[in-house]
């Protein structure tokens, strides 16, 4: 059963609980931007500064016309059966048809970190894959390869 705002608040008021501002006036939200039949948040909350700060150089390459756009986290990639990767960055470029899904890491990267990109990018040749490291001024940027195919004996 769904509510009206109106059976809400009555509810509320029935129960004794005092109307706080938050129970009576909506929170706004942002209206999203859409282009070519794709909702774009406006200002998509970053998991950290350094995917934040990441972001403000794909805004400046984007305005420089050194690439066509991007997209924060904009899918997930299925690597097994319970086993995801969301890649931090989908950035596409004007002269080329191939998508490039972007991991960003600051200077200091576990060796698990990598296993999920470097499965990625074995399972879904498709994407071209990079690694961003901010390293204390600036950024590093290579591709990560493939997990490289074992001969069988």
């Amino acid at each position: 059963m769904r509510w009206t705002e109106q059976e809400y608040l009555d509810y509320l008021k029935r129960q004794g609980i005092p109307l706080t501002p938050t129970h009576t006036t909506p929170t706004p939200r942002t209206p999203p931007i859409v282009a070519d039949n794709l909702a774009i948040p406006t200002t998509p909350a970053y998991r950290s500064k350094t995917e934040a700060r990441y972001a403000d150089v794909l805004r400046w390459r984007v305005a420089d016309h050194a690439i066509a756009g991007w997209l924060y986290e904009p899918m997930s990639l299925r690597l097994g059966a319970a086993l995801f990767y969301r890649p931090d960055f989908l950035i596409w470029r004007a002269e080329t048809p191939l998508l490039e899904l972007v991991e960003v890491k600051g200077s200091w990267i576990r060796d698990r970190a990598m296993h999920k990109p470097r499965m990625a990018a074995t399972r879904f040749p498709c994407f071209t894959f990079t690694l961003a490291v901010w390293d204390r001024q600036s950024w590093t940027e290579t591709r990560i390869q493939a997990h490289e195919e074992t001969p069988h004996a």
